[in-house]
């Protein structure tokens, strides 16, 4: 995970690391995480069982230190391979131009002994260590002071006018004099670049940051939208840059520029780096017995509200997460969050790459969700679904559905569709193009609750063979709205032990004659006013 993977098309590599511990229940992944700080990666604890931090020490360095501190035992012998130098002496001469040192507890080393003399004003650093280990790794420090004239005035400032390496080891001498210097300065820019793919206009682009020479910059976490493409993150222009991983760079002596990079939808970039066609972001299709993902026992009564969304970005504050894609390629992603009420319960998330695509068959895709109060349906696309019986079936505390985004011109099936919700109050169907459904049977029974339906013009169930008991126990139906829908005459027993108060408007005399003679004695029928 060194090269900054999996920080890159993450859901990709969290469907492998499933797909790994289903196959392989003994398989134990561990995650090394170089160089970020204390706090572990999000990513990186998605994709590993056991997380572990280090540093970019080389691993010869830590097998030298392995070597030097190894304790002989038996049928071992303590390891005469490590070499020291015999002299290793690093001197750095300050530019006194700009900076001071204050005095020789201004300095500090982890190995070694250090002096502070001056020649002239230059003041002289001397960083004797001895005999010195290779491979070992050790640190000086010099606290300098930058002199008041140049203090708040955004300019760059060279630390050493030069310095001096002078090492031996065995017959190998070495004597290096430097003019490379470090240099500090609070005026370099990193330069964020939308790069726009052709016909596409950009938002979103990260403002223009300055920062330190030599501090570690973490790149924007912001994310441009462009329609038809995926932002793929930021590329490096500036040569030189030293990068710890994709998302941090140590800044350099000079403006730095970030350019976007991006795919179209259909591409993303593979655990192994390489670019594959990804399918489409299908949600997986269910039954009832499903019992996977957050149809489980642990949240499918706890889920209080699920909102959808167009990214498969997964957050810190995420309980647990799925795949639910259908190709199990984690173009899908369900989590579980917290939803704050200190209840218990939870907050569920559906997320696609640019949105859902519904499964053809979406029946009982929130199936007995008993808890659940609101869904946000906003990034389903319902274009393609065919099925959708018992799609809200036993979801008992939903009390509003918001199915304006509903496309259900090719769905055949909607029997018991919204059977059980008995919490909800109303429905607006007009949105539904129903001209190629099939069965409509139980579609809303036991909707105990629901006081008023609205159907639109394209509420047509000239093709429907069964639409028996479609009301049946709305015990506190009051008002249905067909008074621009198209429903077919032949079908009985469609208002089978509904409300008997119920008043239904239709749109002309012919309408009205056929509700009457599936109402019987109940409600009353009513053509609606021009």
């Amino acid at each position: 995970l060194t090269d900054g993977y999996p920080n890159i098309d993450t859901p990709n590599e969290q469907a492998y690391y499933q797909y790994l511990k289903d196959e392989y229940c003994d398989l134990i992944v561990n995650g090394v995480q170089y160089e970020m700080g204390e706090k572990i990666l999000d990513p990186i604890k998605r994709v590993s069982d056991n997380q572990f931090q280090a540093d970019m020490e080389p691993l010869n360095n830590v097998l030298f230190e392995a070597i030097k501190t190894r304790t002989p035992g038996a049928g071992t012998e303590a390891a005469d391979s490590l070499f020291s130098y015999e002299e290793f002496v690093i001197t750095d001469y300050i530019d006194d131009t700009y900076f001071d040192v204050e005095s020789i507890d201004s300095i500090t080393t982890s190995i070694g002994e250090a002096t502070l003399t001056y020649e002239g004003d230059t003041p002289v650093v001397k960083w004797d260590l001895g005999s010195f280990p290779s491979g070992t790794s050790t640190t000086m420090t010099i606290d300098i002071i930058l002199h008041d004239e140049y203090v708040d005035q955004g300019g760059t400032y060279p630390t050493n006018k030069h310095e001096t390496i002078t090492s031996k080891i065995d017959e190998t001498e070495e004597d290096i004099d430097s003019e490379k210097t470090p240099v500090l300065a609070d005026n370099y820019k990193v330069i964020y670049e939308g790069n726009a793919p052709e016909e596409c206009t950009i938002s979103g682009v990260s403002e223009t940051r300055q920062h330190g020479v030599y501090s570690t910059v973490e790149i924007s976490t912001d994310e441009p939208t462009c329609e038809g493409y995926i932002f793929k993150g930021w590329s490096i222009m500036t040569e030189g840059v030293t990068q710890i991983n994709d998302d941090y760079f140590i800044m350099p002596e000079s403006d730095v520029i970030l350019r976007a990079e991006w795919g179209k939808t259909s591409i993303v970039k593979s655990m192994d780096g390489t670019v594959r066609p990804m399918g489409n972001p299908v949600m997986k299709s269910y039954d009832w017995l499903s019992s996977g993902d957050y149809h489980n026992s642990a949240y499918k009564n706890k889920i209080t509200s699920i909102v959808t969304k167009g990214n498969v970005s997964v957050p810190e504050s995420a309980i647990e997460w799925w795949d639910v894609s259908a190709a199990g390629d984690g173009s899908v992603i369900a989590y579980i969050e917290d939803d704050g009420t200190g209840a218990g319960t939870y907050k569920m998330t559906i997320g696609g790459t640019g949105g859902i695509i519904a499964n053809e068959d979406s029946r009982y895709l929130f199936y007995s969700l008993g808890s659940v109060e609101n869904i946000d349906l906003t990034y389903l696309d319902t274009s393609s679904v065919m099925n959708m019986s018992y799609m809200f079936s036993h979801c008992r505390n939903l009390t509003s559905l918001n199915l304006n985004s509903f496309n259900t011109s090719n769905v055949t099936n909607m029997t018991s569709m919204f059977s059980n919700c008995s919490s909800l109050q109303s429905l607006n169907l007009s949105s539904f193009d129903t001209s190629n459904a099939i069965n409509m049977r139980y579609m809303f029974n036991y909707c105990s609750r629901l006081t008023n339906i609205t159907f639109g013009n394209n509420f047509d169930t000239s093709s429907v063979t069964d639409m028996s008991d479609m009301f049946f126990r709305c015990s506190n139906l009051t008002n249905l709205d067909m008074r621009n829908a198209i429903f077919d005459a032949s079908h009985s027993y469609m208002f089978y032990d509904a409300n008997d108060a119920i008043t239904v408007i239709v749109k002309d005399e012919t309408a009205k004659t056929w509700i009457e003679a599936r109402l019987g004695s109940k409600g009353t029928v009513t053509i609606a006013s021009v």
